[in-house]
């Protein structure tokens, strides 16, 4: 092959089979590398890199004997080029949003480190990470104030809580891996969703755990549908139908409305999964109607019929001026029973927020603080639902609970001083991208760029590590990183903040980099500054150079 992998890291060979089998469970960025003859594609996972070569022509002898026939890698080949070609490199020099070639903004929510919606890598429990590179090519750390960890919004536009997923999707039953043909799971779908067989019921919803390319996917458990092929339907919000005869629900004008129907025992639900605490809800709602043998319902609970731990409100009886503040802890309950302020009723739209701490709950309505409980709260570590429902306890009419919007707020908070009274929200919203370069030349140009990057207006840049390598024959003599002109270097020692940040001579062949700077990021420019890293090569040969950087705007 004609890359080189630093020494530094330990590499792993597979066949092509198994090389499929280490994208999905390790979920790396791929890359590959055609030298005419031989792909070789690869990917980063921590200390290690994982590689398997495919012969685009005639397999070597010695291949062949060890057991890897010419038509296994023809079958090979044609995958690779079919189903995975078009996705390599592709994170590494993508356009950013700012339309700068090369930038490589994290997925979903973008500044947020790692991406809560859709981070390729998630560490299993008992696995000690500090550092590692996620799915975009970034450097990643998580310590101890960690923040969003997959807050929701949702505005019911549509016409109904679930869609249609784009292609054919492929279910094993007890297996936690879909696969799809012509399928687009990384626009579609994310940690926020949940997928199923359009024809299993709604019992067999299953949640994504990652979606780290277009045809794979994983779940958060095994898919306990059927096994078959066909069109997927997506959701953010699990539906429970109450009752035999049950009410129903709808979507239109950008609201969802729960019905309860007219059986004594009849009602519906939506809700998702939620987490443990700290959380918050807010959401817009009102009922058409407040009348005996009727529940209306709306927070956290570990169980959507029967809680033990829970912190919600209960719409109930015929006074539509008042509403139930619940909390409990194992069924050991606090209430409030509360008078809405200001002339307020339930069947006007109004807008509610649960906060729910380790320590306390409390309940907002338009905005002003109505009801705090410090004596029985859920179980810190109690993983919850965030529901909403309204059932019958008896022969009634029937009542609309209609919710305009729901924001669900995930977010850690810094515990100050052994306690959480006052806490302190974090939100890492650290704006970090990657760039990539890649020179090809026969030059010996003075200063040729490999990679530039113009700081947007208003920021300053901070690099926080880089890397160089060196394919061919030629030494960079020398390599500078900096900012607009570099070709002139500092002619005295104790000039500060020159051009040039770093110069150095690289030998043919070999790669260098720094990563030291992630707990240090080192101030290289600011809103209208070009950063390059550039390359004098000592001859006239053909040489390729390729570099990448990490940086943090702030």
């Amino acid at each position: 092959m004609s890359i080189k992998i630093n020494s530094q890291f330990t590499q792993r060979n597979y066949n092509w089979s198994d090389w499929k089998q280490v994208l999905i469970i390790k979920s790396f960025i791929y890359q590959h590398d055609d030298d005419g003859s031989i792909y070789t594609i690869w990917g980063y996972d921590g200390p290690e890199v994982h590689i398997c070569n495919i012969w685009k022509y005639d397999v070597p002898y010695t291949i062949i004997d060890s057991g890897y026939s010419q038509e296994q890698n023809d079958l090979d080949k044609t995958d690779f080029e079919t189903n995975y070609l078009s996705d390599s490199n592709k994170s590494l020099i993508k356009l950013a949003l700012s339309g700068v070639q090369g930038q490589a903004p994290a997925k979903g929510l973008g500044g947020f480190v790692p991406d809560p919606t859709n981070n390729p890598y998630q560490p299993v429990p008992d696995e000690v990470v500090s550092l590692y590179v996620d799915g975009e090519g970034s450097l990643v750390t998580r310590g101890a104030a960690i923040t969003d960890e997959g807050s929701l919004r949702d505005d019911f536009t549509g016409s109904d809580i679930s869609t249609n997923l784009t292609g054919t999707v492929t279910f094993t039953n007890n297996s936690d891996i879909i696969t799809g043909s012509g399928t687009l799971f990384t626009q579609e779908l994310n940690r926020d969703r949940y997928i199923k067989l359009s024809s299993d019921g709604y019992t067999k919803w299953a949640k994504i755990l990652r979606a780290p390319s277009d045809i794979y996917a994983q779940l958060d458990g095994v898919y306990t549908g059927t096994t078959g092929s066909g069109t997927a339907n997506t959701t953010r919000w699990l539906n429970y139908p109450v009752g035999n005869t049950p009410g129903s629900y709808s979507v239109g004008t950008s609201k969802i409305t729960l019905a309860s129907g007219t059986n004594s025992s009849g009602g519906y639900i939506i809700y998702r999964n939620g987490d443990y605490l700290p959380m918050l809800a807010t959401w817009v709602m009102s009922l058409s109607q407040t009348i005996n043998d009727q529940t209306s319902f709306f927070g956290f609970r570990d169980d959507i019929l029967n809680p033990n731990m829970y912190c919600d409100i209960i719409y109930n009886g015929t006074d539509s001026t008042v509403i139930l503040f619940r909390s409990a802890w194992d069924g050991d309950e606090q209430s409030s029973t509360i008078s809405l302020p200001a002339g307020l009723d339930v069947t006007q739209s109004l807008r509610y927020k649960i906060d729910v701490s380790p320590d306390y709950c409390a309940l907002t309505v338009n905005g002003v603080l109505v009801a705090r409980h410090d004596s029985h709260v859920p179980d810190p570590y109690i993983e919850m639902y965030l529901c909403a429902g309204i059932y019958n306890s008896g022969a009634t009419s029937n009542t609309n609970m209609q919710i305009d919007s729901i924001y669900w707020s995930n977010q850690d908070q810094l515990q100050v001083s052994s306690n959480f009274i006052t806490p302190l929200n974090v939100i890492t919203k650290e704006d970090q991208h990657s760039i990539f370069g890649k020179l090809t030349t026969s030059s010996t140009s003075a200063d040729q760029v490999i990679l530039s990057y113009t700081v947007p207006a208003g920021k300053v840049c901070y690099i926080i590590g880089y890397n160089i390598e060196s394919s061919g024959t030629l030494n960079g003599n020398p390599i500078k990183i900096g900012r607009n002109t570099v070709t002139s270097e500092t002619a005295a020692p104790g000039v500060v903040d020159g051009n040039i940040f770093r110069s150095f001579t690289l030998a043919a062949g070999a790669s260098t980099g720094d990563v030291d700077f992630g707990g240090n990021p080192r101030k290289i420019g600011i809103g209208g500054d070009v950063i390059k890293i550039t390359v004098t090569p000592s001859g006239l040969l053909s040489s390729v150079w390729r570099a990448a950087a990490d940086f943090v705007l702030r």
